[in-house]
């Protein structure tokens, strides 16, 4: 890294061996993996926040092909499936199925901000341009969803109007009647309808 006067150095390195060197972590994270929908583990799926600044970070120090696969597997599924909030942008708090598909659709405010940190960091050390636009739309819906005036919100209910997730249940004769067949043909696609 370069210091404010110019000259360049290196980054310090501890001497002292690590108690769970990275190769271990690696192999555990790997057993818990889903490698036919990302994340880890079953259901329900959180997003692996923690787990996904730790892969990144290694990423940004040595190239891993495990490490890189189970991110990008993981952050795709984040971005692609029902933990993304492809309306009103942001993340729902998690999935309550193993293949990401269904969102409990409770919004928190720091898994917008942890979520934020991991695709702008994705961004970063992948230069994955889908990154950087799902980082943009958490920070878009932070700032129409969240923000009130100079405070954020804490949360989004799942409820509206006492009903667990109405805001986002249509019935399939209203986008039938309000999408073009093309439009209703991808989105049924997509979604599974």
């Amino acid at each position: 890294t370069a210091t404010a006067s110019g000259s360049s150095r290196s980054r310090p390195r501890s001497s002292a061996p690590s108690p769970f060197p990275s190769g271990h972590i690696v192999a555990a994270l790997t057993r818990g993996f889903d490698r036919e929908h990302g994340g880890f583990g079953a259901s329900p799926k959180f997003p692996p926040h923690s787990t996904l600044l730790y892969l990144l970070y290694r990423l940004s120090e040595e190239e891993d092909l495990q490490s890189k696969e189970m991110a990008l597997r993981t952050l795709d599924a984040m971005r692609l499936r029902g933990l993304n909030d492809h309306l009103g942008g942001g993340v729902f708090r998690y999935c309550v199925d193993r293949r990401w598909t269904i969102p409990h659709f409770e919004k928190m405010l720091y898994d917008q901000a942890m979520a934020l940190w991991v695709f702008a960091l994705a961004f970063n050390v992948l230069a994955r341009d889908a990154a950087r636009a799902m980082a943009l739309r958490i920070v878009s819906c932070l700032q129409t969803d969240f923000r009130r005036d100079w405070l954020y919100l804490n949360s989004h209910d799942a409820d509206t109007a006492h009903v667990e997730c109405a805001t986002y249940l249509w019935e399939r004769k209203e986008l039938e009647t309000i999408l073009v067949p093309a439009g209703f043909a991808a989105v049924s696609e997509a979604y599974d309808i």
